[in-house]
C-alpha cells in the first residue's frame, strides 16, 4: 500500500500495545498537531492523539518543584524541549529528558508520568542513556563516588525520584541495552575512551564479553553514529553501530550463542554513509557530549 506521513517530532524509542509515543516541539506545531507535548500514535490506523501538552508538564512542575525550577533558572515553558520519550514496559507511565534551563546541564532532567500525565515526578540527578527497567524503576549509569575517592561510572537503578535503590552492575558503560528477562545488560563504553566497545554483561557479575570494537571517530563523536546496542526480541542477538571507515557506519548483530559453542560471529546488515560535515558539536577528551545527551 501506499505509504503515508503519520507524524513528526521526535520518538519513538519502542512501542507497547500498537501505540508509539513522540513528541512535539513549540516549532513543531501544525494544524495536525496543534499544541507542543507528547502524542501517541494507534500503528494500526495511522491515528495521532494528544496524551500530555507542554501546558500541562509545565503546570505539573511548576507546582510540585518549584524549587527545582527556580534555582536552576529555567526559561519560558515554550522554550522547554522534551528528549528521547519512552513508554513503560507495561504501558503504563511515560519517561521523557526534559530541558528547562535552554543549553545548560544541569537544567536536563529525567520526568516520569502516568501516560495521561498524573503522578508527575522529576529525577534531578538523572542516569545517563537511561531505560525502564520495570514499571517504577529505570536503569542507568551514574558517575558515583563511594567509600573512597574513587569516582566509579557504574550501572545503578533508581526509583522514579532518582533515588538509588540497586547496582546492577559494577561495569562502566554508556549506551543501554537490557535483555528481554532483564537479567543480561549490553553497553558500549565511554566515547572518550579508545576503542570504543561493545560490552556484554551479566546482572551482579563483574565481567564482561567483548561483542566488539571500533577506534573513536569521527564517525562515532562528531556525526553521532552512536554504537547504540540493542537486543533482539527473543535475547539471542545484540544489534549495534559500528564505523567502517572514516565515511561510513555499519548495523551489525552478534549471535550470543555463539558465547556458548566458541564460536564469535559478527554479522552486518545495512550500511550508512557519514553526514556532510556541518559544523556540528565534537566530542572531547575530558566529556563526550554524548556521554550526557542520551
Amino acid at each position: 500500500p501506499a505509504g503515508r506521513e503519520s507524524y513528526v517530532g521526535s520518538g519513538p524509542h519502542d512501542v507497547v500495545d500498537g501505540r508509539a509515543y513522540f513528541n512535539v516541539d513549540t516549532w513543531q506545531v501544525s494544524d495536525r498537531f496543534p499544541k507542543p507535548g507528547i502524542y501517541s500514535l494507534d500503528l494500526a490506523t495511522g491515528t495521532p492523539k494528544l496524551s500530555i501538552s507542554l501546558d500541562e508538564i509545565a503546570a505539573s512542575l511548576k507546582t510540585h518543584f518549584p524549587d527545582i525550577l527556580k534555582r536552576v533558572k529555567a526559561v519560558s515553558p515554550g522554550k522547554w524541549r522534551i528528549r528521547h520519550l519512552q513508554p513503560s514496559p507495561d504501558g503504563t507511565k511515560l519517561g521523557f529528558r526534559i530541558d528547562i534551563a535552554g543549553e545548560k546541564r544541569d537544567g536536563r532532567m529525567l520526568a516520569t508520568c502516568r501516560n495521561d500525565g498524573s503522578d508527575m515526578r522529576l529525577c534531578e540527578f538523572k542516569p545517563g542513556h537511561w531505560l525502564w527497567y520495570d514499571a517504577e524503576t529505570l536503569a542507568g549509569h551514574m558517575d558515583r563516588k563511594f567509600d573512597s575517592d574513587k569516582i566509579t561510572r557504574a550501572l545503578h537503578l533508581v526509583n522514579r525520584d532518582g533515588e538509588i535503590v540497586d547496582t546492577l552492575s559494577s561495569i562502566s558503560g554508556n549506551h543501554l541495552a537490557i535483555s528481554p528477562d532483564r537479567n543480561y545488560f549490553a553497553s558500549d563504553s565511554r566515547n572518550a575512551v579508545s576503542p570504543i566497545k561493545i560490552l556484554y554483561f551479566k546482572r551482579k557479575e563483574g565481567r564482561a564479553y567483548v561483542l566488539a570494537e571500533t577506534p573513536f571517530g569521527d564517525v562515532v563523536g562528531k556525526s553521532y553514529f552512536h554504537m547504540n546496542p540493542s537486543f533482539s526480541r527473543d535475547g539471542k542477538r545484540v544489534y549495534y553501530n559500528k564505523p567502517m571507515d572514516d565515511t561510513r557506519s555499519g548495523t551489525f548483530y552478534f549471535d550470543l550463542t555463539a558465547l556458548e559453542d566458541g564460536k564469535a560471529v559478527e554479522t552486518i546488515v545495512a550500511t550508512q554513509a557519514k553526514e556532510p560535515d556541518t559544523g556540528g558539536k565534537t566530542s572531547t577528551p575530558q566529556k563526550s557530549e554524548a556521554d550526557e545527551d542520551e
